[in-house]
């Protein structure tokens, strides 16, 4: 932004309006990565000098050559010294934040009038990937002296006349991170003439004859002084790569050591172990022939041995092959969570097919789509779910009223040659575009992740592993598969036994179950509950056999660690764990220490598990430095084929692995970085896929069958926080002709998405409000307060309208929901599971 002919140097007002205009719709923050959030105000005493000293006693970021190199490339440029070293410092911030629009707080160097107030200007620049750094040396030159005609004000005049015009202005963008040069030879220290305000990070860099020494400034509460020797490595490495070549792109200039690309591209990914080249199926017949009375599954109180699930799987994958079933066929399956549907998984893997699992609370059209989407011409069922399900599959199966005929075929395994190329499990995942796709697993794929989480989670024969996840997740072959493939049992249980929290766990104690995986938002309200019980009831549900409580597809908080502690015995591992069905479900895990950093939002996921890679990379696929926010990517023997009948979108996401010939990378969306002993802290998503209580859900798919409803003209999906967690919020603009009730909405919704994916609260608006660039602003929408809504804004939800109450009970009652669910008003009328 340049404004040379605009503004009056000499008239107040013209100052104010000059930097009024060059700041405007800047964005809040600088988001520079820190090792902790800041949650308490520094002191003096917090904010300490830092200086590197890479070559001895001189102190030194670059010396002699090096030095020199710069200074001519700053004569060939007509440009100061200074500029180089601030360019340089921008891109270091551009490379670190993934934010192209930077403002750096610069000490005036331009101006020594006494009068001059402003010694420190604010100077905002926006970064193009691709634009080259000797032309960023010349916007940046522009930036300083233009900026310098209008220096004549006092800092806290303009800070105020900033904040009246526009109260949500972010005050610190002036200065949140300052840099200095010093051309003094012979000053060793540099005194300021004025006291500087506190930075998160100030670099003040000295030119020495030999050599430029560099200081850092920076607050302890956010940074350890390993990161801030990691920055000033990174400064240097990426000054040397200007020196190579100031003509280099930005995003071609590097950042890291060689010695730090071996460290976060090779030293990290170390984990190739020898695995077994059998198939699931295989791995289970093995642990049939050393126990084959052990108990292998337990639901509802029915139980089969491995020797009884074998022999009816081996019975089951014969009748499908009389049924036309051969190698490479995909076969639908819908049963409800029960014994049949653990023999009917292997009976179809047998029979040389791949299962594509449905989950019957699905709505018929979805279920439809998914069956005419993946061309299944075999769907294996029960006579009860029959009513439920499409009619458009050529054979359907039901198990329950054929089993006399099943019961007939051999008992042995079957001689089918079975590769681990083969394709063995389509999982449908919620799609952005209203539609949801399906991922492509092999043999190959589930016999890793059943050997490689076996050596993560340490799973032996005596462990009872609870299953819980939809068959129709890829959670559920964690809880099902993995288990059965080591010789342990796995127990199922319904959605009617984990409703209360209590009676779960007193499954768990009954059946004296060893591992519970549960998605981190149950253990919030299981906690709840537990401590509402005395003593003695509380001392009876936690007497159990569990040893390792494993967690995923939500963030573990320090809460949540906390409710684990307090809950479990002192000797019960934790673990927190990580992926995705692209991923076949579990990338890495971090086994949870007993004791953790509070300060850190979310746990980290740790680091890959046997036989899986993970690195973090820019847009450009190149590592960043330990400790910045990048998208994480990953490789290895968990990665799926890619996307049935999708070849753009597989292309889009399975990439060549530049770092390993021969491999694919799939690129997550999730974002990341790495701490500094090499686990992995997962920090959100690149997209607006989310997961609620373990579920993945596009918001885009949701407000692209809203959409579809001839009374929406536009919709838009938020997450919004309660107390008891994340929820989803739709906001519709509604057609001109006729306002949709939400009774409508809903009804609409429930024939055409999982139960999980329909919003809990509908708001109606006159229109959006919109970003700069004209999109949607959802952080405004989700920002908004339900009770201090506008007039164009009305909530309309069943949870909307109060009521009276009819008695103090009641209104007890009701003050407490409002008060757990964060709704300002409940009516007596309302749905509670709505």
């Amino acid at each position: 932004m340049i404004y040379p002919n605009k503004f009056s140097t000499k008239n107040p007002d013209s100052k104010i309006d000059y930097w009024q205009k060059s700041l405007e719709s800047i964005a809040p923050k600088l988001d520079f990565p820190t090792d902790r959030v800041k949650t308490v105000i520094s002191r003096a005493e917090d904010r300490i000098n830092f200086r590197q000293d890479s070559i001895g006693q001189n102190l030194s970021i670059l010396s002699g050559d090096s030095s020199q190199a710069l200074k001519r490339i700053a004569q060939q440029e007509n440009i100061p010294l200074s500029i180089i070293l601030l360019s340089a410092f921008k891109i270091l911030l551009y490379r670190y934040t993934n934010q192209e629009d930077l403002v750096v707080g610069c000490f005036n160097w331009y101006s020594n009038r006494s009068e001059t107030k402003l010694e420190i200007l604010p100077i905002r620049v926006t970064i193009e990937a691709q634009q080259k750094f000797s032309d960023l040396l010349a916007i940046i030159k522009n930036r300083i002296s233009e900026a310098s005609n209008y220096s004549d004000i006092n800092i806290a005049t303009l800070t105020t006349a900033l904040t009246e015009n526009n109260p949500e202005f972010p005050a610190a963008c002036l200065s949140q991170m300052l840099f200095r040069f010093n051309s003094l030879s012979t000053t060793s220290e540099i005194k300021l003439t004025r006291k500087i305000p506190q930075r998160e990070l100030f670099l003040d860099i000295v030119e020495k004859p030999n050599h430029l020494i560099c200081r850092v400034e920076y607050d302890r509460n956010l940074f350890d002084e390993s990161t801030i020797q990691r920055i000033c490595d990174n400064y240097q490495v990426l000054l040397n790569s200007i020196i190579a070549n100031p003509q280099n792109s930005i995003t071609s200039l590097s950042l890291l050591s060689t010695a730090e690309k071996q460290q976060v591209l090779v030293d990290w990914n170390q984990t190739q172990t020898e695995s077994s080249s059998q198939c699931i199926h295989q791995l289970f017949e093995t642990q049939v022939q050393r126990n084959p009375q052990a108990v292998a599954v337990i639901c509802q109180g029915q139980q089969l041995t491995y020797g009884e699930l074998n022999t009816q799987a081996n019975q089951l994958a014969r009748y499908l092959q009389t049924k036309g079933v051969t190698k490479g066929s995909l076969v639908g399956l819908c049963l409800e969570r029960s014994l049949s549907m653990v023999i009917a998984i292997f009976a179809i893997l047998k029979a040389g097919a791949a299962y594509l699992p449905l989950d019957i609370s699905n709505p018929t059209a979805r279920l439809a789509f998914i069956l005419e989407d993946a061309q299944a011409k075999v769907l294996l069922t029960q006579e009860s779910l029959l009513e439920k399900l499409p009619a458009q599959v050529e054979q359907t199966i039901c198990v329950d009223l054929d089993w006399h005929l099943i019961a007939q075929q051999p008992q042995d395994n079957l001689d089918e040659a079975v590769n681990i190329a083969d394709l063995a499990h389509i999982i449908y995942t919620s799609g952005s575009t209203g539609k949801p796709k399906g991922v492509v697993l092999t043999h190959g794929n589930l016999s890793h992740y059943a050997q490689s989480l076996q050596l993560a989670l340490d799973i032996t024969p005596a462990d009872i592993y609870l299953h819980r996840g939809s068959i129709a997740l890829i959670v559920s072959a964690r809880q099902l598969l993995m288990p059965l493939a080591q010789g342990a049992t796995a127990l199922i249980v319904t959605k009617e036994e984990t409703r209360n929290p209590l009676e779960f766990f007193e499954l768990i104690k009954r059946y004296g179950v060893t591992i519970v995986d549960h998605v981190p938002s149950f253990w919030r309200n299981f906690w709840g509950i537990l401590n509402q019980q005395n003593s003695d009831r509380r001392k009876s549900l936690l007497d159990n056999q569990v040893r390792l409580v494993a967690a995923g597809g939500e963030q573990v908080t320090p809460e949540i660690y906390q409710c684990w502690r307090e809950t479990f015995k002192s000797d019960v591992k934790l673990a927190n764990i990580y992926g995705q069905t692209e991923g076949t479900g579990v990338v890495t895990m971090y086994q949870i220490p007993a004791q953790i950093d509070r300060r850190f939002k979310s746990l980290p996921v740790g680091n890959p598990i046997p036989n899986m890679k993970v690195y973090l990379l820019d847009r450009d696929l190149q590592p960043v430095p330990i400790g910045v926010t990048a998208e994480i990517h990953i490789s290895g023997a968990g990665v799926a084929q890619g996307y049935l009948n999708r070849p753009e979108l597989t292309a889009e996401k399975f990439v060549s692995n530049p770092y390993v010939p021969g491999e694919r990378l799939y690129k997550t969306g999730d974002l990341g970085r790495y701490l500094s002993d090499g686990t992995v802290q997962f920090l959100g998503r690149v997209d607006r896929q989310v997961n609620i209580q373990g579920l993945r859900i596009e918001l885009g798919e949701i407000e692209a069958v809203l959409s579809q409803h001839q009374l929406v003209q536009e919709a838009a999906v938020v997450v919004r926080e309660n107390k008891l967690g994340e929820t989803l919020a739709a906001y519709i603009v509604p057609s001109k002709v006729q306002k949709p009730t939400v009774e409508i909405l809903r009804s609409y919704l429930q024939q055409k998405l999982p139960t999980y994916m329909i919003p809990g609260t509908f708001l109606f608006a006159d229109n959006f409000p919109l970003t700069t660039s004209g999109k949607v602003d959802r952080r405004a929408l989700s920002a908004l307060n339900l009770a201090e809504s506008s007039e164009s804004i009305v909530e309309e939800s069943d949870l909307a309208v109060g009521e009276a109450r009819c008695d103090r009970l009641e209104q007890e009652i009701v003050e407490m929901l409002q008060d757990i669910l964060g709704i300002e008003e409940i009516s007596i009328q309302d749905n509670f599971i709505d």
